[in-house]
């Protein structure tokens, strides 16, 4: 990676960091005080006016700073820009809608950048527990701006793993759910 890309990746991270806490702002106002739960198309896939204020607040930062030759691909609003662009955004301006709905404190907003189709930074915030967590390439990875690592625990008898499953699970079979059966008798359990 260039010097001139990292510095590039330094000033979007910033820029996603602010989208996703003012987002974030967006979800806490919303929290315990929601009047429009909706299914989007599969059953337990939720949207609700939290999503779309959310989603809105990252659109409006994004839109002031990042250059035209960025693409957006917006959960509520779908793809803004061309979607070949070498530089696209993902954004899920509330990744976790069903616990957020039944004020499960699990949820966050998700910013990604792709650079020609590969992962290049990611922030999520989780605007519950006030928790920022930030990364890109080169730049490493943190949490509440302290540096962060994967662990170190090597065997899995001394591991917890943690999981969700995906919307699609009730009609594939590639669900991961045997698999993830299998793990709570080799680990210390599977969240």
């Amino acid at each position: 990676m260039t010097a001139v890309l990292s510095q590039e990746l330094q000033t979007w991270l910033d820029i996603a960091t602010e989208a996703a806490l003012a987002a974030g702002a967006v979800l806490q106002q919303h929290w315990g005080n929601l009047t429009q739960i909706q299914e989007k198309g599969r059953s337990g896939d939720l949207v609700t006016e939290a999503d779309k204020a959310a989603e809105a607040a990252v659109m409006a930062v994004m839109g002031r700073h990042l250059p035209g030759h960025h693409s957006i691909l917006a959960e509520e609003s779908g793809q803004q820009g061309d979607r070949q662009a070498q530089f696209q955004w993902a954004i899920d301006p509330l990744d976790g809608t069903t616990n957020y709905t039944h004020l499960y404190p699990f949820c966050s907003v998700s910013i990604g950048l792709l650079a020609a189709g590969e992962p290049v930074l990611g922030v999520i915030y989780d605007p519950i527990h006030n928790d920022l967590f930030r990364g890109a390439m080169g730049l490493g990875a943190t949490l509440n701006r302290q540096p962060i690592s994967v662990s170190t625990t090597s065997q899995l008898s001394q591991s917890l793993l943690v999981t969700g499953f995906a919307y699609d699970r009730r009609e594939t079979v590639d669900n991961n759910y045997a698999e993830f059966c299998h793990f709570t008798h080799l680990t210390q359990g599977v969240k």
